[in-house]
């Protein structure tokens, strides 16, 4: 846990960065126990700020507490939040598309091109955390070309539990050789104002994203 590429402008804040982060990159597993004094010595500083960042992070609903036990552990995947994050994904998501498909400008769609291209810089060099990172800008600026502010806020809302999964789906599909990406395809659909296209896209890709990790749990390496 490296708190070195953070531009930060406190201690504590790098604290809860580094943690969130690695929550989220799913270095710290799902059902993971979060020891402070593990923690602390990794991080090399008091407990005070990974205690801290350790509450605020229970708030944003990536740590739980540990029933009657004290301490504290990474919040589980269960097969019930997948189901429901992703169907919420795609009615929301299918929405998004279908507004920002009228809307979206020229520079932005030279943006989603550029994210294109440096996804398959990363892909070729086995460069997953880039890969991810990359998918969630493409995703990010399709939701604010939809023009709708409460639906961004929406989906923003979801956005830990979309990176966490993103994660998990990006690594299945590294270990299993499936696709990671449509990008292509869907800005294809943008560019040629393909609604339905750009919809179903969107759709397969989430309900394959969703299959994936339900595998995951059938698999037993998530929790049921």
């Amino acid at each position: 846990m490296n708190l070195d590429h953070l531009n930060l402008k406190t201690f504590r804040d790098g604290v809860y960065e580094a943690l969130k982060l690695s929550i989220l990159r799913c270095e710290l597993l799902p059902g993971q126990r979060l020891l402070e004094k593990e923690l602390v010595s990794k991080i090399g500083k008091s407990r005070t700020p990974v205690r801290e960042a350790i509450i605020k992070l229970e708030q944003e609903g990536l740590v739980e507490k540990l029933n009657g036990k004290g301490g504290y552990f990474v919040s589980s995947i269960r097969k019930q939040d997948i189901e429901e994050i992703f169907n919420i994904r795609e009615v929301l998501e299918s929405y998004c598309v279908s507004l920002a498909i009228d809307r979206i400008g020229k520079e932005e769609l030279n943006q989603l091109e550029q994210i294109t291209q440096e996804e398959e810089l990363s892909e070729s060099s086995g460069n997953i955390y880039s890969l991810i990172e990359s998918d969630t800008r493409f995703h990010e600026i399709i939701y604010r070309a939809c023009g709708n502010q409460k639906l961004y806020e929406i989906l923003n809302n979801l956005k830990n539990h979309i990176y966490r999964f993103r994660t998990l789906s990006f690594k299945s599909r590294e270990r299993k050789n499936i696709p990671l990406s449509n990008h292509k395809k869907l800005l294809l659909a943008f560019r040629r104002k393909d609604k339905n296209l750009a919809k179903r896209l969107t759709i397969d890709t989430i309900s394959r994203s969703k299959n994936i990790l339900l595998q995951e749990v059938l698999e037993g390496k998530l929790d049921s």
